[in-house]
């Protein structure tokens, strides 16, 4: 296995140019633990401008 320095800034180009631009969440379970989590995670991502779909399923 080889490593390779990489500046940060390149680094984080190339993230930002291959990141998706959609998530999917799918909801399996009615605890408000678990359904609180995966409604921070969807805040997250369309706070970064990424389409959000939501499943729920209990």
């Amino acid at each position: 296995m080889t490593v390779t320095n990489v500046e940060p800034a390149t680094a984080l180009a190339e993230l930002q140019e291959s990141k998706t631009d959609r998530v999917t969440i799918v909801v399996l379970s009615g605890d408000m633990d678990r359904v609180m989590a995966a409604f921070i995670i969807a805040t997250g991502a369309a706070a970064m401008g990424m389409h959000v779909t939501m499943f729920f399923t209990f």
